[in-house]
């Protein structure tokens, strides 16, 4: 059986995925619930609030020279060039900007559908297997919701640089806030400049949905559908 039913009650199609049945408080409930680095946290931190921090590290460099010039100096000089590009057009177009954040904030919402990795398993599964461990599904279901938020799909290059930045950050920034036991040799040069603050289950799908308002009014409308 490949169909799943959902939080919301959609029967969603693993194999024929269809946006009609995407709907943003399954994602914020389900993706409130899957935790970060595998569960080996010092406490209960969700894959929700890892998307909405990241959005909060894109969207200060989007605002501030200082965070800017902080990202660019972590992602180094092979990379700097085209982050410094998306971040400045995104700067002068505010509906570019929205679109980036909006990707960024939905960046792991198919693990809503499809479960979640940790970072490390996903990085050993692609080497010793070459290949993403989840490949055409997880592809399918992201255009699935590309379509249904009105996201481009494929995302632009640059823009995908700038979301693997922006988790490479925030990994770092996990491992640094949230691991209950640190190896010694651990340095974090590339961690956020804020600390994370874990946010309990239950309050998680709303802080989610209200940065997912903030950002797209498909939300607000299936807010107040269900209200």
């Amino acid at each position: 059986m490949t169909i799943i039913q959902t939080y919301a009650g959609h029967r969603f199609s693993l194999l024929h995925p269809d946006p009609r049945d995407i709907n943003p408080r399954d994602i914020a409930i389900a993706l409130s619930r899957l935790p970060r680095l595998g569960g080996h946290t010092s406490t209960f931190y969700c894959v929700a609030q890892h998307a909405w921090l990241g959005v909060d590290v894109l969207r200060r460099a989007i605002r501030n020279d200082r965070s800017l010039s902080r990202l660019l100096r972590i992602a180094g000089p092979e990379r700097s060039e085209t982050t410094e590009a998306v971040i400045r057009r995104a700067r002068h177009d505010d509906a570019m900007a929205r679109q980036l954040l909006l990707a960024a904030l939905l960046d792991d919402a198919p693990d809503a559908y499809i479960g979640t990795l940790s970072p490390l398993v996903t990085m050993a599964l692609e080497k010793i297997a070459r290949i993403s461990p989840l490949g055409t599904l997880d592809t399918a279901i992201t255009l699935t919701i590309h379509q249904a938020f009105g996201l481009p799909f494929p995302l632009p290059a640059g823009w995908v640089a700038v979301l693997k930045l922006v988790d490479e950050i925030m990994l770092a920034t996990e491992y640094r806030d949230l691991l209950l036991v640190r190896n010694s040799d651990m340095e974090f040069p590339g961690a956020a400049e804020f600390r994370i603050q874990p946010e309990p289950e239950h309050r998680a799908p709303d802080l989610f949905l209200e940065c997912l308002e903030s950002l797209h009014s498909r939300a607000v409308r299936h807010q107040a559908m269900a209200s």
